[in-house]
């Protein structure tokens, strides 16, 4: 009879034959990122993805961030937006603030989840309590519009001063804003709007370049510095930004901090006009009618005041009224006029009072009701012309 033979530590002295296995999980990351990036290997997003789900069900934060963000996109995985809401999450518990961001984002929007404001301001509140910019800004929007937390200005304030700190754009052109309007609990401030946006405008923000140079030009919040003014309205301008052109050329048109120059200013009025600034629009339209720049023009001042007056601008609607009244620059038209008329007296304008009241006794009960009917219609339409 054969004896059975024991073969101790036969496991032991056998090599385990995956050395994988073994690895830690911050390996198992490396090895994704190399897979990710083709670094040393060729690239590969579904290794990359194999080994980021290994290191993140070993509770490697970083991992479940990028296979979150992986689920995403669809980048090496079937695209699968819950899944990467849990992988979101399961970083976000563990402190990542990347990850209480992009949840505080999708929730917010309802990506790959029901929206939930309150919950997106949570995770908002998380990140920004550790110092994260993005989600300070955002805060500051959600309470200062009231978006899933009660509105709350002074909370607005507090975290857009906290982003702001931090050279965040946008939280510093926010803030400037609200100091600068003003609001319930929190008087008007230009000295502190003006600061805010010259931080704003000197990282190339143009609504704030912009801004401040309105300020300089009216002494207010800073000392009133022309020179200032232009080279911020330049700025803007640089930028594309109609209402820099606008103030620029109004500098050109006037003489103030840069030489008097009727042309220039013309041409930064009708470039900004070119982009739907009402003012400008107004403003190129005076130009042809009085013929400033050359000879007058009035038929093309009735083509800038009608889109002028059809982003509101009052004394655009009085100039057609009294062009159609007039005959002026358009053929005569006088329920064309009275029209006009009327829509600048809803605007809240004494001049068309009057001219409305003429045109009144000089219409029949006929005219008069197409007239008002045109007038009607334009409120409620799109404004592009009285029909």
């Amino acid at each position: 009879m054969r004896r059975a033979v024991l073969l101790v530590g036969f496991v032991t002295l056998v090599p385990a034959p995956y050395a994988v296995a073994q690895e830690s999980a911050a390996e198992q990351f490396a090895r994704g990122v190399d897979y990710q990036h083709g670094a040393g290997v060729p690239r590969d997003a579904r290794a990359a993805a194999a080994w980021y789900r290994k290191a993140a069900a070993q509770g490697h934060v970083q991992a479940q961030v990028n296979l979150a963000i992986m689920y995403l996109s669809g980048d090496g995985v079937e695209q699968n937006k819950t899944a990467a809401v849990e992988w979101f999450t399961r970083a976000a518990e563990e402190g990542d603030t990347g990850a209480q961001v992009t949840l505080g984002l999708m929730y917010g929007a309802g990506n790959g989840v029901r929206q939930d404001l309150a919950r997106a301001a949570a995770w908002f509140t998380r990140a920004a309590d550790q110092g994260d910019t993005t989600a300070q800004l955002n805060l500051g929007l959600m309470y200062h519009s009231g978006a899933g937390v009660r509105a709350d200005i002074l909370a607005a304030v507090r975290w857009y001063t906290k982003a702001a700190e931090g050279e965040f754009l946008q939280a510093q052109y926010n803030l400037a804003s609200i100091y600068d309007a003003g609001a319930a609990g929190l008087p008007r401030d230009a000295a502190r709007a003006a600061a805010w946006y010259t931080r704003a405008a000197e990282q190339g923000h143009a609504d704030a370049q912009n801004r401040i140079g309105e300020m300089y030009r009216a002494g207010d919040g800073v000392p009133p510095d022309l020179a200032a003014a232009a080279m911020w309205f330049t700025r803007a301008t640089e930028l594309g930004h109609a209402g820099g052109r606008f103030n620029w050329g109004s500098l050109y048109y006037l003489g103030e901090g840069v030489p008097k120059d009727a042309a220039k200013a013309m041409e930064l009025f009708t470039a900004a006009a070119q982009q739907g600034h009402a003012q400008a629009q107004f403003n190129v339209g005076v130009l042809h009618h009085t013929g400033a720049n050359g000879l007058a023009d009035p038929a093309r001042a009735a083509t800038w005041f009608v889109k002028a007056a059809a982003q509101g601008h009052v004394s655009a609607q009085v100039n057609l009224a009294v062009m159609y009244a007039s005959g002026i620059g358009v053929a005569r038209d006088r329920v064309l006029a009275y029209a006009w008329a009327e829509i600048a007296v809803a605007a809240g304008s004494r001049e068309a009072e009057q001219l409305r009241g003429s045109l009144q006794q000089a219409l029949t009960t006929g005219e008069l009701a197409e007239g008002r009917r045109r007038a009607a219609t334009w409120a409620a339409g799109t404004r592009e012309h009285v029909p």
